[in-house]
């Protein structure tokens, strides 16, 4: 869901949501200036494994929404 906000935020559809919510949205949020802390995995799985927490988050918060893998902690 926040893919699809960040993606398609100057359309009237994601304009009028944010109105509505009454989030100010002429500027795109800046994905990048935040910090990821990840503090569970499941053991004793490999970390690099494709099922585990840590593939999850690299996939879906870093890669996905645009994080800085520097600031993933």
């Amino acid at each position: 869901m926040v893919s699809r906000i960040v993606e398609r935020w100057e359309t009237k559809e994601i304009q009028s949501m944010l109105h509505e919510y009454g989030i100010e949205g002429s500027r795109r949020p800046d994905m990048k200036s935040l910090s990821f802390v990840q503090i569970d995995e499941f053991y004793p799985m490999d970390s690099q494994q494709h099922n585990s927490f840590n593939y999850y988050v690299r996939k879906y918060y870093i890669d996905g929404f645009g994080l800085s893998p520097e600031k993933r902690y």
